[in-house]
């Protein structure tokens, strides 16, 4: 690290991007390192220990116990064997004279699951969205699924409007096969606080997860192989912000057993995060502020896992107890060991049996770095110090909840710099009154008001700080 004091850097680039996109500046620096490497200038790391590919394990062995210095190679040679894992060969495939239905089949896991329905080997996709495949990508999804030999229809529709769904299917059903399955995955966001949520943005958030599949559960036909239900955690145990999502949600789950209860096939899926594909892929401090909230993520292949299991044809109607599968939360063991809190649902007697569950690395510590702030106020010694343990408090905060690590947030900044929004500060509030004992008003949050003087005020109206406590 001697290198360093004398203003050196390393820098990282992507050679493939830098080659494709700028390939005669390319051409340049390639020539140029060559000769340096000709004149003897710069050289290879060194030592260089080759493994052939038959003995790729004891080559990342060796690369884990860190005792090498240079680098280390794979060769490969036609006589290595090397062991694999058979891909699972499917129990089942989609009938190619069947048509299936994907409702916000355009969007980032709408895609996605149409994909590989045509990859299992359905051959008629009709692909549900309130405006058609009017983007780049919902166009360039139908052409590869033509190219790959499916029939595909994109035609716009809402399916929160009954005519125009029936209408819609009416007409697909005489151009394609009979519907044979269903996958619900519309959603539109309209995020503020309840008490400033208008009702127009309240219903916009609710009629894709409350009309439309009410709507989907009518006009299709009653005998259907499955009926998903895309939904999320936040239907069971609430979200700030989104209050209409989370109705949207409830229901979806209440409908899933509804149709159980008629002997009709339904799974609705309480989910969390889908990584690489889906809203939340898509918007990194989206992803960021649900992991920071407790929800658990799924591998986009364990996604599609999922549903092999789920749209299998010869599955019985489920019993209501299966009908709902929640699989958007980590539990509190996880969450101890990644230095998360607990979240308040976490405390309600319907979750209590979540704090018994063990993973297989077994019992994890409580977090040694929890802070007790009552403590520390009541042993402040002056104003100042009190305002110091708060804004420290806040900062440290911040960094849970937005994944921004500590040493870049800047107390001497508004909060608003670092992407705090009503929805945040919501969450804030709500801490700041358990943990500090001071009732702070949403806009004193989401305000100019910098962290620091976020803090000051904090402190002084905190019960918890001996100088704003009255004597009787």
């Amino acid at each position: 690290m001697e290198m360093f004091k004398n203003n050196v850097r390393f820098e990282f680039l992507d050679v493939c991007y830098f080659g494709e996109n700028h390939e005669d500046r390319f051409n340049t620096v390639l020539r140029a390192v060559m000769q340096l490497v000709a004149d003897g200038k710069i050289t290879e790391l060194r030592p260089i220990q080759t493994y052939p590919l038959s003995r790729l394990e004891e080559a990342f062995r060796f690369m884990q116990s860190g005792a090498h210095s240079g680098k280390i190679v794979l060769v490969p040679h036609d006589d290595d064997n090397v062991m694999i894992m058979p891909s699972q060969k499917p129990t089942y495939h989609f009938d190619p004279n069947a048509s299936y239905v994907i409702a916000g089949g355009l969007g980032g896991l709408g895609r996605s699951m149409a994909r590989w329905m045509v990859r299992r080997g359905a051959k008629n996709l009709i692909l549900l969205s309130r405006f058609g495949p009017v983007r780049d990508s919902g166009k360039e999804l139908i052409a590869e699924l033509e190219d790959a030999g499916a029939t595909v229809a994109a035609p716009p529709c809402d399916v929160t409007d009954r005519s125009t769904l029936a209408r819609v299917l009416e007409k697909c059903g005489k151009e394609m096969p009979p519907v044979r399955g269903c996958i619900q995955g519309s959603m539109i966001l309209k995020d503020a606080i309840f008490a400033n949520m208008t009702l127009d943005d309240y219903n916009a958030a609710v009629r894709p997860k409350v009309h439309g599949p009410w709507n989907l559960h009518e006009v299709l036909p009653k005998e259907l192989d499955f009926f998903i239900l895309l939904s999320s955690g936040s239907g069971i145990v609430g979200k700030g912000g989104q209050a209409n999502y989370c109705v949207g949600n409830a229901y979806q789950d209440a409908l899933a057993r509804h149709r159980v209860s008629q002997g009709l096939k339904a799974t609705v899926l309480d989910l969390g995060i889908i990584l690489s594909v889906g809203y939340a892929a898509e918007k990194i401090d989206v992803m960021g502020h649900l992991r920071a909230q407790g929800y658990s993520a799924l591998r986009e292949e364990e996604y599609h896992a999922l549903l092999d299991e789920l749209c299998n044809p010869t599955n019985p109607t489920p019993p209501l107890t299966r009908s709902q599968l929640s699989l958007g939360f980590e539990i509190p063991e996880t969450l101890r060991s990644k230095g998360i809190e607990f979240l308040g649902w976490m405390y309600e007697p319907l979750f209590r049996q979540l704090h018994q569950i063990r993973t297989l690395g077994g019992v994890v510590e409580e977090n040694k770095d929890t802070v007790n702030y009552s403590m520390l106020l009541a042993g402040a010694e002056t104003q100042e110090a009190a305002e110091d343990v708060i804004t420290k408090a806040i900062v440290e905060k911040l960094s849970r909840a937005l994944g921004i690590d500590v040493a870049a947030l800047d107390a001497s900044q508004p909060l608003h710099a670092y992407g705090v929004d009503s929805l945040v500060a919501v969450e804030l509030r709500t801490w700041l009154s358990k943990e500090m004992g001071a009732d702070v008003a949403v806009f004193d949050i989401v305000g100019d008001s910098t962290i620091r003087s976020l803090g000051s005020f904090v402190a002084g109206r905190s019960t918890l700080v001996r100088f704003n406590q009255v004597e009787l």
